[in-house]
């Protein structure tokens, strides 16, 4: 995935990448999730919300849920 390699570059000692995905069909969580284990080095994180979608509740729910 471009966007997280390009965090990494940006950041080498990122300590955490959270994708949050509003349960869209878009295949974002399986890209997600083929990412993480195909990088263990790197902490990418998939959330799922399945209800009460929305750009601005996504962004609160991935600011909540970062251990960063």
């Amino acid at each position: 995935m471009p966007l997280i390699d390009g965090l990494y570059t940006a950041v080498p000692d990122l300590h955490e990448v959270v994708v949050v995905d509003d349960d869209s069909t878009d295949g974002t969580g399986t890209a997600v999730k083929s990412y993480a284990a195909a990088h263990p080095e790197r902490t990418v994180r998939l959330e799922v919300r399945t209800s009460d979608h929305g750009l601005t509740k996504s962004i609160a729910h991935g600011v909540q849920v970062a251990t960063g």
